[in-house]
């Protein structure tokens, strides 16, 4: 979490999700954590004051360690809250973060507690009951209904150690919880008595589609901003949930413009793409996030157009939430709870529910108009992010103006290789090269430089299913280079 989100937790008054503590004593805080996992999920701050002023705490580590012996040995069954010492004006504050619990109900030290409005209370027998009951519907919401044994559908290794390095590297999750990769699974509700969950199959199964054939992803880009018969590009993708994001994102990214800005004292251009890639990143994901998996007509279509682009996933806005309500701070209420969890640790997803907003904010920073959300019974939930009046997704000529004149002859030979994706090893074969460093700096830099290509990976640029991809405009080279 980064600290100006940090600072949007300070800025909430305390509520069902969330509460302040001057203090992090165990015997106070397990009641609290255990009445999140019976509600809705909640954030306790410790070491800070009812008037938002930061006290810090000494010794943070150790009681951080302490807060997650006691709820290991007293809350049942148990959960993965996730305990961090954030540093913040040179103080250490803990910050606890704790889902909407998977298994209800929870006890901590034998006695159920929930949580209503700012308050955390021990729950009634009345109120167990219907924790119970809730719990047994829960279990038939779509993704925890079971589907295959665990040994027919093979999981997808390289995905699921891509998740564990994350996982490690975020902190969010201890690393001796990873140590049993199969009992970790079942502690996400992605395995069950031996077979796979539907969520489990949409994260981590190698061929989800061969099971679930409506988690596939179309994209088409086209032409013209009216017709939808003329495509410039047209892709399906499957494969595990993260793995269709970044083909998505790379979809998107080749067929849109980049624009070119020059960094002050630097002759070097630096090329971004026309729509914010924050924007784009979080619009996406969320389509991931909250679409109807359950309905088999729909899915996640994404349609580049001239003028805007188009994300749309099946299904409607939580109820009693309009579009309206999105440029307005609220909660985060998830469709698909326990894959926007696994989202959640791997760190592409926040629950302040600032998703929207932040959208809204880094278009119009980027001199974009407002972008746009609609619902309606055949689409369901469209994101529309527009260009300005005049604009196209073409690549504009100040930005392409002669674009080969300063690309090397290496690159040259590199660029028409990038039509597609693929790595660096692949690229390399594919030019007959065996020296990696005079790859990397003759052929793969500068074209990265010059915005030529892209990585599909930009977050993990050592990851090792990276890829590289042309831009728009690194397709406009090749044209140019081809015309000539």
């Amino acid at each position: 979490m980064r600290l100006v989100t940090i600072n949007e937790l300070l800025s909430l008054p305390e509520d069902q999700q969330t509460e302040f503590k001057t203090h992090a004593r165990t015997q106070v805080l397990g009641p609290t954590i255990c009445a999140f996992l019976n509600t809705e999920g909640g954030y306790l701050l410790c070491g800070v004051d009812e008037l938002k002023g930061l006290l810090g705490l000494d010794n943070a580590a150790r009681l951080k360690e302490r807060l997650e012996q006691d709820l290991a040995l007293h809350l049942s069954p148990s959960s993965l809250v996730s305990v961090e010492i954030m540093p913040l004006e040179g103080k250490d504050i803990l910050l606890v973060r704790v889902p909407a619990g998977a298994d209800r109900p929870y006890a901590y030290r034998n006695s159920i507690y929930l949580r209503e409005q700012a308050m955390t209370r021990q729950a009634s027998v009345q109120e167990i009951r219907k924790l119970v009951s809730q719990q047994f519907a829960d279990t038939i919401r779509w993704e925890r209904r079971l589907s295959k044994p665990f040994s027919e559908i093979s999981l997808d290794v390289p995905e699921f150690n891509d998740a564990v390095s994350e996982w490690k590297n975020s902190g969010r999750v201890e690393t001796s919880a990873l140590e049993n990769p199969l009992q970790f699974l079942s502690q996400l509700s992605m395995v069950r008595d031996g077979q796979w969950t539907h969520a489990g199959i949409v994260l981590f199964a190698q061929h989800p589609a061969l099971v679930l054939p409506q988690i596939r992803v179309r994209a088409v880009a086209l032409t013209d901003s009216k017709s939808d018969n003329l495509y410039l590009d047209d892709a399906l993708f499957e494969g595990p949930l993260l793995n269709v994001f970044q083909q998505s994102m790379n979809f998107i990214l080749r067929n849109t413009a980049t624009r070119a800005q020059f960094v002050k004292g630097s002759t070097k251009r630096l090329d971004q793409p026309i729509y914010p890639l924050f924007a784009l990143r979080e619009g996406l994901i969320n389509a991931f996030a909250h679409r109807d998996y359950a309905d088999y007509r729909g899915g996640i279509s994404i349609v580049v157009r001239p003028d805007r682009l188009e994300i749309s996933n099946s299904g409607t806005l939580p109820e009693g939430m309009t579009p309206e309500m999105l440029d307005q701070p609220h909660r985060s209420v998830l469709r698909n709870p326990d894959i926007a969890h696994v989202l959640y640790l791997r760190g592409y997803m926040e629950r302040l529910g600032r998703g929207s907003r932040l959208i809204i904010e880094n278009c119009q920073s980027a001199g974009l108009p407002k972008p746009l959300w609609t619902v309606d019974a055949i689409n369901g939930v469209t994101l529309t992010f527009f260009l300005p009046k005049g604009k196209t997704t073409d690549v504009t000529t100040d930005v392409t103006t002669d674009v080969t004149t300063d690309v090397t002859t290496d690159v040259k030979k590199l660029l028409p290789l990038c039509r597609e994706p693929h790595s660096r090893q692949e690229l390399q074969n594919k030019l007959g090269l065996k020296n990696d460093e005079h790859f990397r700096k003759a052929y793969l830099k500068p074209a990265l430089e010059q915005g030529l290509i892209a990585m599909t990976l930009p977050d993990k640029p050592r990851s090792s299913k990276q890829k590289y991809v042309l831009t728009a405009s690194g397709q406009q080279a090749v044209a140019q280079m081809e015309r000539t």
